[in-house]
């Protein structure tokens, strides 16, 4: 079957800006704020007031280890992150890091490549499109429950689909490329490229590589012979839901939040929204990846 391309158009172009709104009253560090937005200047030299966190500690079903504070800074689609690791006091730090991600706002576009092994059927692009519009919509719902107008986040989605002859590397960036460019499309201009590959011959997991934005998913679950529209969901949310998340900086210890089991934070996320910016800190109704003055700066 020669290849094809299904694109789910945008339904926003980026991120809106936040309406204005009136000054709230100023928010009050809590203790471990304050010794947190300490460990943030001594540490890195950044004034940070009103730090986002993930406390554990009497938060079950955690098995705490460790606070957890990130902060967002800068603007445009890659921005730094700094990540704390700290004691349930805040007054000793355990790691620090800082790094750029892609930020985890505004619309991002993705190129995947579904590769038409026997797991995927006649209608495969079809049930495909509606888990990616799935996630899309996982968004939109967290957006609501926040009142905001619109999503934090937005995947403009492309995908093709490839006969597993004309795609022998399917795992590595160069691969999906070289795979693409011989039928005729490049991934020039996307945010991601992403890699579907559920060869029932294969059982193997996924993987992010921060460094190219290179996504893979493979046969995680034993999938049938074709799939069906749950097995789709099921991937769209491994790949969307816990891979892309990486770019984001969820690091691959996966131990921004400890043990606190899958259902923890709603919405299919696998990590605190918080920790990702899409919580308002500091008290101006704006979520901090959004916001021009975020943390109270």
């Amino acid at each position: 079957m020669p290849a094809f391309a299904l694109t789910a158009a945008a339904l926003i172009a980026g991120c809106s800006d936040p309406p204005t709104q009136p000054t709230p009253p100023a928010v009050n560090a809590s203790p471990l704020q304050s010794a947190l937005s300490a460990r943030y200047q001594d540490r890195f030299g950044q004034g940070v007031p009103l730090p986002a966190l993930f406390n554990p500690f009497g938060a079950p079903p955690c098995s705490p280890t460790h606070v957890t504070s990130t902060a967002w800074l800068g603007n445009g689609t890659t921005r730094q992150l700094l990540t704390l690791y700290t004691s349930a006091d805040g007054a000793t730090v355990e790691r620090q890091i800082s790094s750029n991600h892609l930020a985890p706002a505004g619309q991002i576009r993705m190129l995947t490549v579904l590769v038409r092994h026997a797991t995927v059927g006649d209608d495969g692009m079809a049930l495909w499109a509606d888990a990616q519009a799935g996630i899309n919509n996982d968004y939109a719902s967290f957006a609501q429950t926040r009142g905001l107008s619109a999503p934090i986040v937005r995947f403009q989605n492309t995908t093709v689909l490839v006969e597993p002859s004309s795609i022998p590397d399917p795992r590595t960036r160069q691969g999906v490329t070289g795979a693409l460019s011989s039928l005729g499309h490049s991934a020039d201009g996307y945010d991601i490229l992403a890699s579907v590959n559920v060869d029932p011959a294969q059982s193997e997991g996924g993987f992010a590589v921060g460094s190219n934005r290179f996504l893979f998913i493979g046969n995680f679950s034993t999938f049938p012979s074709p799939m069906r529209a749950t097995d789709y969901v099921s991937v769209a949310r491994a790949l969307y839901h816990h891979e892309v998340v990486h770019l984001w900086g969820w690091p691959g210890t996966h131990d921004w939040a400890t043990n606190c089991g899958s259902g923890a934070f709603g919405f299919n996320f696998r990590v605190p929204p918080v920790l990702l910016g899409w919580e308002d800190v500091d008290g101006d109704r704006v979520p901090e990846i959004l916001d021009s003055t975020p943390y109270g700066r």
